[in-house]
């Protein structure tokens, strides 16, 4: 795989649908391979990831299972901390597994209850498991509110700071918290004493990025500015993180120490508007959707839309944070990016735009595709999903339909991938696997 692009390794699987996959395709309408059924009523909680001819999936019931990726027969199933307790909660809880990662021979599981576990990928056997009291006597902080100047009724010295994700790079895993990021050393089982000062809550994974002018990678994910600043509201941050390597993989991450400071950060509803299927770093340039206004502070931009909304797509230099052009476009799109063109998906017209980013011209428009999101790109094709179980191919260069297909259930259409040429699209209860004929 192409050096630049998106691992698995590290990003757990979220973010990834934003870049095109260096795979084959699925160049015609496809038909269903197989399906596989979770068991007891559970939901899927992280996003699918294929490796090795395997397929990875984690549910709300505490197991964490892996596939064959060509028949989708069980070939194993780890059972996390978290399948006693499901049997007395709801059935439509989505804890259970709450992140994971692969390095291609071992598995790192995150239960609900914050235990995590180190797997042998090839049998599902435990090798090391460490719950949140071996972590925290190891240097992860349980309550870290009260190393900061700045706190609120709503964070006290006693509150918790939870396990939100889980990343990893050779044998350094990166433990994401609601506050911070920690740096865990495989081989000492030690943590490092530095943090990266980027909170995880509500984010998956963080969005890593290397210049081509030879600057440092950069973090960017939210941090909770009432512990950091003493300001209501979140903010959309960057950390410079002084790390070698291009975009993906990083490199020789263990060997750099993280900075206790921001590169840059913008205030108020930018920053809390944002989600994961809403920004992405392509051609040297950070996008992000978001509002115009934050909380009661002056416009980023001196600009206004005819309809009265409030909501722009922001291209910024990763970093500086500088503004560089903006567009008006609905704050709930989903983006994505192959080669020069940006891609801006818009769940409630049902419509999809092509942007070239060299240009900031539009290279193509489709509607009337429903109500479609989460695009995913590979060999030429742009695949749109919808809730109801829609499929939708359109050529990257024409935005020409190629194809339409439909399953049943409803659809967690940020969770699906591809790989091979074939489409692994993920249900409430059921993950399809959809090839060519």
């Amino acid at each position: 795989m192409d050096e630049e692009r998106p691992t698995a390794a590290i990003y757990a699987g979220s973010l990834a649908y934003t870049y095109e996959y260096c795979t084959v395709g699925v160049p015609t309408t496809p038909y269903t391979r197989w399906s596989f059924a979770l068991l007891n009523e559970a939901y899927l909680t992280c996003p699918i990831l294929v490796q090795h001819e395997r397929v990875y999936l984690a549910d709300s019931a505490g197991s964490f299972s892996a596939l064959d990726a060509r028949s989708g027969k069980l070939l194993w199933s780890f059972a996390t901390d978290w399948v006693e307790h499901h049997e007395n909660t709801s059935k439509n809880s989505y804890e259970g597994v709450k992140s994971f990662c692969l390095d291609g021979v071992r598995g790192y599981v995150l239960s609900a209850r914050e235990t995590l576990y180190e797997l042998d990928l090839d049998t599902g056997v435990l090798l090391r498991s460490w719950d949140r009291e071996v972590l925290a006597d190891k240097g992860l902080e349980k309550y870290p509110y009260e190393s900061y100047a700045f706190f609120s009724a709503e964070h006290s010295f006693d509150d918790y700071d939870p396990i939100e994700c889980v990343f990893l790079y050779e044998n350094l895993l990166f433990i994401g918290t609601e506050c911070q990021v920690w740096r865990f050393d495989l081989t000492t089982e030690q943590f490092a004493p530095e943090t990266i000062p980027v909170g995880m809550r509500k984010c998956w994974s963080p969005l890593l990025y290397h210049g081509d002018d030879g600057s440092n990678d950069v973090i960017f994910g939210f941090i909770d500015s009432k512990v950091d600043t003493g300001v209501d509201g979140r903010f959309l941050a960057a950390a410079d993180c002084s790390l070698f390597g291009r975009l993906y993989p990083l490199v020789k991450m263990a060997e750099r120490p993280f900075p206790r400071s921001y590169l840059w950060d913008v205030s108020g509803d930018f920053g809390n508007g944002i989600g994961n299927h809403r920004m992405l770093l392509a051609n040297n340039a950070f996008y992000a959707l978001g509002w115009n206004h934050g909380w009661g502070e002056d416009a980023l931009v001196d600009d206004e839309r005819d309809d009265g909304s409030d909501a722009f797509l922001f291209a910024l230099d990763p970093h500086t944070s500088e503004i560089l052009w903006h567009a008006p476009y609905d704050a709930s799109c989903a983006l994505a990016a192959a080669s020069h063109l940006l891609f801006v998906v818009n769940p409630l017209s049902g419509e999809v735009e092509a942007i070239d980013t060299l240009t900031q011209q539009r290279c193509w428009k489709r509607g009337e595709l429903g109500a479609v999101s989460h695009p995913l790109i590979a060999d030429g094709l742009l695949f749109v999903f919808g809730r109801e179980g829609q499929m939708i191919a359109l050529d990257v260069q024409t935005g020409a339909l190629r194809w339409k297909q439909h399953v049943e259930g409803e659809m967690i259409a940020a969770f699906n991938t591809i790989d091979d040429g074939t489409l692994f699209v993920a249900t409430l209860h059921v993950l399809y696997a959809l090839s060519a004929g």
